[in-house]
């Protein structure tokens, strides 16, 4: 559980983003929001993943035409499985081989995660670390 983790101070360029970001939703959409992710999901999985950015890494991955996504902190897990919904989608039509295509995701523990789910490789340990990044490498296709 993630609990007893002390809250992250966010860096002033962050905060300052998030004050612009939630700014230009109220000009535009006519209402504030307390912030980007809150109650955003996945299949009906709690996401933490900002939906700007949910859209960016998608443009990337079909771009790029990787079959391999590296994800540090899972928190819940919901990410990796969006990620891997985004690779299964690109292999049935073709942006990708069918296989072998896999999410790979650290974290220092793995305590909120919803379920597990084929195509994805569950990593604990310090994603900083030697052994961690072996173990990450070990899982690439």
């Amino acid at each position: 559980e993630y609990q007893d983790l002390p809250p992250m101070p966010l860096p002033a360029p962050v905060k300052a983003f998030q004050s612009l970001w939630m700014a230009h939703h109220e000009t535009n959409f006519g209402h504030p929001i307390p912030s980007p992710v809150r109650g955003m999901t996945w299949m009906g999985m709690g996401l933490m993943q900002n939906p700007i950015d949910m859209m960016m890494i998608q443009e990337a991955l079909v771009s790029s035409k990787t079959n391999t996504v590296i994800e540090i902190g899972t928190l819940a897990g919901t990410s990796a499985l969006y990620y891997s919904h985004l690779l299964h989608i690109m292999a049935e039509v073709g942006i990708i081989p069918s296989h072998p295509y896999r999410v790979i995701t650290v974290d220092i523990r793995h305590g909120l995660i919803h379920d597990r789910f084929p195509h994805i490789v569950y990593l604990t340990g310090n994603s900083v670390e030697e052994d961690t990044v072996n173990r990450v490498s070990s899982h690439i296709p």
